[in-house]
C-alpha cells in the first residue's frame, strides 16, 4: 500500500488522540516537497507509516521515531511491518518532570524535520522538548506540532517563538497543527490572472464566512459570488470580503445555479474556472496547488480539489463501476465522475457540459463524451463543512423547485 492509499484508508478512524487523516496527507506531501534528509518524530503511530514510506521512496533518508510507551512501540512495529528497516523506531522511556526522552540523539546527523506529537500532556507535556532538541537540529529546520490548539502547546509555541526567533504558522488543519521554522519562508506566488472563480451560497452565511476567510486575497479578487435566494446575511458576508454578489429573488436548485455561474465563467474570457461552494474550507499547506491543478488539466478534463481525507464514494455515479485509478504526480487519475465539489477546469469545456438540471445530469453528460478523465489532486485543498445542511431541501418543495428550474434552464 502506498502513502496515498494508506491515508485514504484511515479516513474513518475516530481515535481522539490519533493524528488526523488530513494531517497525514499534508505531512506526506510536504516531506516529498521539502525532501529533508533526517526526520524525527516524537510519538509514534499512523504517521510512522507515512515517514517509512517516504524513507523507502528516497534513498539515504534517516527517520527516527521515539515512543515512550512499550505497548504502543510494539503496536507501531506491527503497523510498519515490512517497512521497519526504513525507520529507527526506538523505545525511549521518559525521564524527569516535565519529561524528556531517555535517548541519545547525538549518534544521528543533524535533524531537518520534526513531527512533535509527544510526550503526552498527562505525563507532563511538551514544555521542555524543544529546548532539549536544540543541539540536535540542523541550521535550517521545520517542526510540525500536532494539537497546537491546546492551551499547553499554544503557550509553549509562544515561548519558543520568542526564545529562538521562530517563524510560526497556524494552519487550518484539525487540532490546530502548528508549523515552526527557524527561517522566513517566502510567500507562495499564486497566479490567478487567467482564472475566474465562482462561489455559490445562500442561507448559510456562517459557512460562507468561514470559507471566504480561508481563501487568499488573490482568489477573492477573481470571485463572482451568487447569493442564492438573496438573504441579507449572505449578501453582507460577500460584501465584507469585497465581493458584490449577484442576487436571485428565489432559491435556485444547485444545477441551475451552477449552470448560471458556468455561463458567466465562460463569458469571462479567462482560461480556467475555479468552481467553489460555501461549505468547503480551504485547509491545504500545498502552496503550489493552483499551478499543479493547471498542469494536471493538460491530460484530464477536470481536477477535483476536495481533500483526500474526506470520505467519498468509490464507484462511478453513472456506470456504478468501481474506480480504477492510477497514481500520477498530481494524485489519482482515471474515469471518476464529474462533480460540483470544488474543482478546476478549462472554461473552453463549459459548453460541452452545461447547462444542466442537476449534478447527476452533468455526470451523465460528461460520461457520454470522451472527456471522462478526472484527476483528484493530492493532497487536495478543500474540506467539506456543510454535511446535512441543504437549504433548498428545507425551504421549498421539490415540485415547486422543479417548476422554477425548468423555466430558468429554458432561458440559459
Amino acid at each position: 500500500m502506498n502513502s496515498i492509499d494508506f491515508v485514504v484508508s484511515q479516513r474513518t478512524i475516530k481515535i481522539p488522540w490519533a493524528i488526523t487523516p488530513e494531517t497525514l496527507a499534508e505531512l506526506d506531501y510536504r516531506l516529498h516537497v521539502l525532501k529533508p534528509k533526517v526526520v524525527l518524530e516524537c510519538g509514534s503511530g499512523l504517521s510512522t507509516y507515512v515517514l517509512a514510506r517516504y524513507a523507502k521512496s528516497t534513498p539515504g533518508i534517516i527517520v527516527i521515531s521515539l515512543e515512550h510507551d512499550e505497548k504502543y512501540w510494539a503496536k507501531t512495529l506491527r503497523l510498519i511491518k515490512e517497512l521497519k528497516k526504513y525507520v529507527n523506531l526506538m523505545y525511549a522511556p521518559l525521564k524527569e518532570n516535565p519529561p524528556l526522552y531517555d535517548v541519545d540523539l547525538s549518534i544521528f546527523p543533524k535533524i531537518e524535520f520534526v513531527l512533535l506529537d509527544g510526550p503526552p500532556t498527562g505525563l507532563g507535556g511538551r514544555s521542555r522538548i524543544f529546548d532539549w532538541l536544540q543541539p540536535f537540529l540542523s541550521s535550517k529546520y521545520e517542526v510540525w506540532i500536532d494539537d497546537g490548539d491546546r492551551k499547553e502547546e499554544s503557550a509553549a509555541v509562544q515561548k519558543w517563538k520568542t526564545t529562538y526567533n521562530l517563524n510560526v504558522r497556524q494552519t487550518n488543519l484539525k487540532k490546530g497543527l502548528t508549523i515552526l521554522r527557524n527561517y522566513n519562508k517566502q510567500d507562495s506566488i499564486i497566479n490567478t490572472s487567467n482564472v475566474v472563480t465562482t462561489m455559490l451560497s445562500g442561507g448559510r452565511s456562517e459557512l460562507l464566512d468561514e470559507t471566504l476567510s480561508k481563501l487568499s486575497t488573490k482568489v477573492l479578487k477573481t470571485t463572482i459570488g451568487l447569493a442564492n435566494g438573496g438573504d441579507q446575511e449572505t449578501i453582507e458576508v460577500y460584501r465584507r470580503y469585497g465581493i458584490d454578489p449577484i442576487i436571485t429573488p428565489y432559491i435556485l436548485r444547485t444545477g441551475t445555479a451552477t449552470s448560471f455561474l458556468a455561463d458567466l465563467a465562460y463569458l469571462s474570457g479567462k482560461e480556467y474556472w475555479l468552481q467553489l461552494q460555501d461549505d468547503w474550507k480551504f485547509i491545504t499547506e500545498d502552496e503550489q496547488w493552483l499551478r499543479r491543478a493547471k498542469n494536471a488539466l493538460k491530460s484530464c478534463s477536470q481536477v477535483r480539489l476536495r481533500h483526500v481525507s474526506d470520505t467519498v464514494r468509490s464507484t462511478h455515479a453513472v456506470s456504478r463501476k468501481k474506480f480504477n485509478l492510477k497514481n500520477s504526480k498530481f494524485g489519482k487519475t482515471g474515469a471518476m465522475h464529474w462533480t460540483f465539489n470544488p474543482t478546476l477546469q478549462k472554461c473552453s469545456m463549459i459548453p460541452e457540459i452545461f447547462p444542466c438540471r442537476s449534478e447527476t445530469d452533468v455526470q451523465r453528460r460528461a460520461y457520454s463524451t470522451d472527456n471522462r478523465i478526472v484527476t483528484q489532486l493530492y493532497p487536495g485543498c478543500f474540506k467539506h463543512t456543510g454535511d446535512n445542511d441543504s437549504l433548498i431541501d428545507k425551504t421549498i418543495g421539490r415540485r415547486k423547485k422543479n417548476v422554477i428550474d425548468d423555466r430558468l434552464i429554458a432561458k440559459l
